[in-house]
């Protein structure tokens, strides 16, 4: 009977001293662990802290799918997607009738024609045509006047007797 109460049985102090030992070694063990960082661990997590770069990614605007408005320069996309198609055709034809040379050239001559309004259309020559019907069939495919025909025709000949 002394002057200070007891709190329990001798063996719950025992229980609550382990636990409480327990508790403050867990405590004093992320500093134990801050000590053995060698000196690299220690300097790479300070300049970790000092990187502040962060990039601009400017956000996409939104698009609607299926709309074919939105792409840049679709009208010349198309249009050259359809000379290319019609010049396929060309070859094709041109190959049916026999008249393309025996490597299966499309030519050995091209000339690049402005036909006016900033299109400009590829001839393909091969040295045994004739500048004559190249010249008429060409205007007559692009409505040209008679003297831009004879231009034409001046010129194609001139291209095939250097090419010869």
């Amino acid at each position: 009977m002394g002057n200070t109460p007891s709190r329990g049985t001798p063996a719950q102090k025992r229980q609550s001293s382990i636990s409480r030992t327990q508790q403050l070694h867990a405590m004093a063990k992320p500093t134990v662990d801050r000590f053995d960082k060698d000196a690299d661990q220690i300097e790479y997590e300070r300049s970790c802290d000092e990187c502040t770069f962060a990039p601009y990614v400017p956000k996409k605007s939104k698009v609607r799918q299926g709309s074919i408005g939105s792409v840049k320069d679709v009208d010349k996309a198309v249009e050259r997607l359809r000379r290319a198609r019609e010049e396929k055709e060309k070859v094709a034809a041109l190959r049916e009738k026999g008249t393309t040379n025996a490597c299966g050239d499309r030519g050995n001559l091209f000339v690049d024609v402005n036909i006016g309004g900033g299109k400009v259309e590829r001839l393909m020559l091969s040295k045994n045509d004739s500048a004559f019907a190249v010249a008429r069939s060409f205007a007559r495919r692009h409505n040209l006047p008679a003297e831009t025909e004879e231009r034409l025709r001046t010129m194609l000949g001139q291209q095939l007797r250097l090419s010869k």
